[in-house]
């Protein structure tokens, strides 16, 4: 594996400060790599880029593929179904494809081993990516530290342009700035909260009128959606699942016999992002569907719903609920016999029986949210391992066009809330 360590720069948790995050994220427990002892990076070729970018402009088009299909195809129906879109939401989810409704950024998770395997897709972060500011920014001061102490030679550089792909989105809307631009996230997720004042900012610095809001202040005023302050809501970005959204508004419509989100997605009033087209891509069965279309692809893991496994699917295999994120509810099934190990079967196993020998590596975090019995089952990539950690590529794509890297380490073969965030550079 192409890392190595380096040894801390003495200001970095001041910079980051300075740069406008919240450092009490980054080293208590440590998730910046320079909160280590022993802090470590990787090294990457042009080559090595130059596969990625390739992975992930064909793995977009195969994305794109899939969701025309659920939104236009004559299996429409089914295949929503599948995905767990409520019937109620089904037309505004087309007429977003159709209107061609804008998405801003995307992450693509990835087993990769430099030099030695092609990449493979591990999750689509299409609906809520995070760690957009420590990929951005925090990752381009930490190459230009590296370089000023010369522990880089001048010429290193990093697959990084995300801020030039933010500049670059936000800028196509110039000509409508009279409207503004709502930047929201969940009251209490303080991670996500870094990503969206980011886009805020990156918003405000080109002129728009941007503010950042808690979601909870957002509320109905005569068929309009408003802020805390009574604003006018028109362009809003939600750092929510778009699964949470529909069960918040049923759950609207069941105290007041009225949807608030779904009439002004349908008729476009509201204009939000991610896109609701991209509910098509915010659970993982979505990973089963790519699969389904694209089975030759050398990018794609076999992937099925678990209850469409077919009776010869052995380990080693991962399950995956549906709507879990950050690596809740994911069990490995690494060995056994014959028989397929469901997920009762792998939580509970402590090493195997007369029957079936089980090696099973189960996430640190229960998964509790929506569609708790729907999982996946996904053919197990090894991941690359420095330093005593598995190391997950993040290949970002802002307005569907690759642009960045951002690498997460963690302890435990499934990466989840404590996994390290690992600077890269390229030769």
């Amino acid at each position: 594996m192409p890392g190595h360590y380096f040894q801390s720069r003495d200001n970095w948790l001041e910079q980051a400060r300075l740069l406008g995050f919240d450092t009490a994220l980054l080293s208590e427990p440590p998730y910046w790599v320079e909160a280590l002892e022993a802090p470590f990076c990787l090294e990457l070729t042009v080559a090595d880029i130059a596969l990625l970018e390739q992975v992930g402009r064909t793995v977009q088009s195969q994305v794109l593929a899939l969701v025309e299909r659920v939104c236009c195809g004559p299996d429409s129906e089914v295949l929503m179904e599948r995905l767990s879109i409520p019937p109620d939401y089904r037309r505004a989810v087309r007429l977003s494809f159709e209107r061609h409704d804008p998405s801003l950024y995307s992450r693509l998770d990835l087993a990769f081993q430099p030099g030695q395997s092609s990449p493979r897709l591990l999750e689509l972060n299409a609906d809520t990516p995070s760690s957009l500011m420590e990929a951005s920014v925090l990752q381009l001061a930490w190459l230009a530290g590296m370089k000023e102490r010369q522990a880089l030679l001048p010429e290193c550089d990093q697959y990084n342009f995300l801020q030039d792909g933010l500049v670059e989105f936000f800028s196509g809307f110039a000509d409508r700035t009279g409207q503004s631009w709502h930047f929201a996230y969940y009251a209490g997720a303080r991670e996500d909260r870094e990503t969206v004042k980011y886009l805020c900012a990156v918003a405000r610095s080109l002129g728009f009128d941007s503010m950042l809001v808690e979601l909870n202040q957002l509320r109905s005023i005569d068929g309009t959606l408003v802020d805390g302050e009574g604003r006018l809501v028109e362009r809003l970005f939600k750092l929510y699942p778009w699964e949470l959204l529909f069960e918040d508004d049923s759950r609207i419509k069941a105290k007041t016999g009225q949807y608030l989100f779904l009439p002004l997605l349908e008729s476009g009033r509201l204009q939000v992002f991610e896109p609701l087209w991209k509910s098509v891509l915010a659970g993982k069965a979505a990973l089963a569907l790519l699969y389904e279309m694209f089975p030759d692809s050398p990018y794609l893991l076999p992937t099925y719903m678990e209850s469409d496994l077919p009776g010869d699917f052995a380990p080693p295999y991962v399950i995956k609920p549906v709507f879990g994120r950050e690596g809740a509810g994911v069990r490995i099934v690494l060995e056994s016999g014959a028989a397929y190990a469901t997920t009762a079967d792998a939580a509970h196993s402590s090493g195997g029986n007369a029957d079936r020998e089980v090696a099973v590596e189960v996430a640190a975090e229960e998964y509790h949210g929506p569609g708790r019995d729907l999982n996946i089952v996904q053919r197990y990539s090894a991941l690359p391992v420095f330093a005593g950690c598995s190391l997950v590529f993040g290949l970002w794509l802002m307005a569907g066009k690759p642009c960045g890297l951002s690498l997460r380490g963690d302890k435990s073969k499934i990466t989840g809330r404590s996994a390290l965030f690992v600077p890269h550079y390229v030769i």
